[in-house]
């Protein structure tokens, strides 16, 4: 998986995705960009504690460790493989801490009001219920924190019946269990636990490239046709790759801004 995805198991962005090149070292610098993308986003300050769910082999704080001082990182993943992985490849520089714990993204280890920002990078489809994961992101982030999640959002039709066939699939073994969601059950979601200033900005036209890899690490196996299916039905705009910005703040509400 590291060979092919890099360190940073989620998704590339390219700017210009037309006629991308395909390589691997093209995947893996495209990685690079989303986490950018995301970082951005951020708006990271020295002092702060930020907080990766699902932080695979510790690409996305790698990055953010080489960019910024005084900070404090925290990666959580529940395969404790990747976190051997991570914690070998991901050293803190300067004055940084790096820490990496064994944990359920919907029973977060970590007091009340711990973190000023918590990412969730493509791995909300994996956790048993969103909505847990949720509260427990609302519970351990600080007043005036922010949350920052790349996710696939379904139109809900096709949401129900893709779900249907991922559980009776043979691509469930490779992939593992993929739990669906619209983008208004997400918002949803999040203004039930109290997040304010929700926006949804669709990406989904910087990451087609993203199938060619899915076509050539698969090729010849049964996780194909899930990849397949799951490229037909972004290219008729039945799915959405798109980043979800939200607050952990009571401020007046705000109407979502969707991409």
């Amino acid at each position: 998986m590291e060979r092919i995805w890099g360190s940073n198991v989620h998704f590339g962005f390219w700017d210009h995705p037309q006629g991308v090149a395909g390589t691997s070292s093209d995947f893996i610098a495209a990685s690079k960009r989303m986490n950018e993308v995301l970082i951005n986003k951020a708006h990271i300050r020295a002092g702060a504690k930020i907080l990766d769910v699902g932080c695979g082999f510790g690409g996305t704080l790698q990055q953010i460790n080489r960019a910024f001082d005084r900070l404090y990182l925290c990666g959580l993943n529940i395969d404790p493989r990747q976190l051997k992985r991570a914690r070998a490849k991901v050293k803190p520089k300067g004055t940084n801490e790096i820490k990496f714990v064994h944990g359920d993204a919907c029973q977060l280890p970590f007091p009340d009001q711990s973190f000023d920002i918590l990412f969730a990078i493509e791995c909300a489809f994996h956790f048993r219920s969103r909505a847990a994961f949720l509260a427990e992101a609302k519970r351990v982030l600080k007043k005036n924190g922010k949350l920052i999640i790349s996710d696939f959002v379904f139109f809900l039709p096709t949401q129900l019946l893709f779900q249907v066939w991922m559980n009776h699939s043979s691509a469930l073994k490779t992939w593992g269990p993929l739990k669906t969601t619209s983008e208004l059950a997400y918002y949803s979601k999040l203004l039930a636990q109290g997040f304010q200033n929700v926006s949804f900005e669709n990406i989904t036209p910087f990451t087609k490239p993203n199938y060619n890899l899915l076509f050539n690490t698969h090729q010849g196996s049964k996780a194909l046709k899930g990849g397949l299916l799951f490229e037909a039905i972004t290219r008729l705009n039945l799915v959405k790759y798109v980043i979800i910005e939200a607050e952990s703040t009571q401020r007046t509400e705000t109407h979502p801004s969707y991409g």
